[in-house]
């Protein structure tokens, strides 16, 4: 079990257009990320 903890928090702006695309990916991203050592968590939210 780790000893520290590392969170890190993104904001970011996508123009409409892109938003689909967008989300696909950083949904991809998030699925391949939480299968890494060590990374217990990796949250997508969307705010409309």
């Amino acid at each position: 079990m780790p000893t520290s903890l590392l969170v890190i928090h993104v904001h970011v702006h996508v123009l409409p257009q892109h938003v689909d695309a967008f989300l696909q990916a950083t949904l991809a991203n998030a699925s391949a990320s939480v299968k890494e050592p060590g990374i217990a968590r990796f949250d997508v939210c969307q705010d409309t």
